[in-house]
């Protein structure tokens, strides 16, 4: 047999065995050779693999490779592709502004009519509505409150630039009484260890031996060496402010003495001026 397209013939082969087992006799078939129906060139062959197929075992690939065991709608957000597109069901129950979100998101690959990001009658009533008890003032009068703000607010950056700049200068000043602040403040520190420690002293010099600072004998001992310390220093205070109520007394006594003998001397002026006024009069 030949191949598809190829004119098929039989060839009958019949042997007839003879007297002679040596001679063989060849005899032509009884029949014709079969010729081909037509003369047209036969369709090709069909191939099994469409568009449609193709696309189905791709589909049919993806799942299999598609591990993470998610829905269609949570894996396309994950990696970022639009959502399936929503069905005459879901696209009556999603709201407008779900709807609009999508197409704003994805534009046309999510599927939803453009139409229906413009706003409704009722939505631009209410927006226009809104606008005018929002902003109910004209456009220059809004210019000017505007105008107005900046200029409140570059007045204050200039007050708060200028009490910066003042206060820079005063920065040394502040520093200076700082340091003597803190100066002050360790030497009352220093000096209050120094009383301490020769408290201390004292109280060994009186009981004659070392003992321990938490011995209550040398608690007691400090206790009354403190105290004794505080009489000493308020008889100190006392006697320097009798000192100086003192000398305000003298100051305030020399004071009027000296009013006194001005007094005088201005009386005794006038007297002299009286009598060459007199003088001049009687001439």
């Amino acid at each position: 047999m030949l191949s598809r397209g190829s004119v098929r013939l039989r060839v009958c082969v019949r042997a007839s065995v003879s007297a002679d087992p040596l001679t063989l006799t060849l005899t032509p078939p009884t029949h014709t050779p079969r010729r081909p129906s037509s003369t047209l060139p036969l369709p090709p062959p069909r191939n099994p693999y469409t568009p449609r197929t193709a696309q189905r075992e791709e589909d049919v690939i993806e799942r299999k490779r598609n591990k993470s065991q998610l829905t269609p709608w949570h894996y396309n957000k994950q990696h970022y592709k639009p959502p399936q597109p929503l069905t005459e069901d879901e696209e009556a129950m999603e709201c407008l502004k779900t709807q609009r979100s999508l197409f704003g998101h994805y534009g046309s690959r999510s599927g939803i009519n453009p139409s229906k990001a413009w706003p409704s009658k009722e939505e631009l009533a209410l927006e226009r509505e809104w606008e005018r008890v929002a902003h109910p003032h004209t456009v220059q009068h809004m210019i000017d409150i505007s105008r107005k703000e900046r200029q409140e607010e570059q007045m204050i950056i200039k007050q708060r630039q200028d009490d910066i700049s003042r206060k820079l200068l005063s920065l040394e000043k502040w520093k200076n009484d700082l340091n003597t602040r803190v100066a002050k403040q360790e030497k009352l520190a220093r000096e209050a260890k120094e009383k301490k420690e020769r408290l201390i002293d004292e109280v060994r010099d009186i009981l004659g031996f070392r003992v321990d600072p938490r011995d209550e004998r040398f608690k007691e001992a400090l206790e009354l060496k403190e105290k004794e310390e505080k009489k000493r220093s308020k008889a100190a205070k006392k006697l320097a402010k009798e000192q100086r109520m003192l000398d305000q007394l003298r100051k305030e006594v020399e004071g009027k003495e000296e009013e006194k003998e001005g007094d005088k001397d201005d009386g005794e002026k006038e007297g002299d001026e009286g009598k060459s006024l007199h003088g001049k009069v009687i001439v």
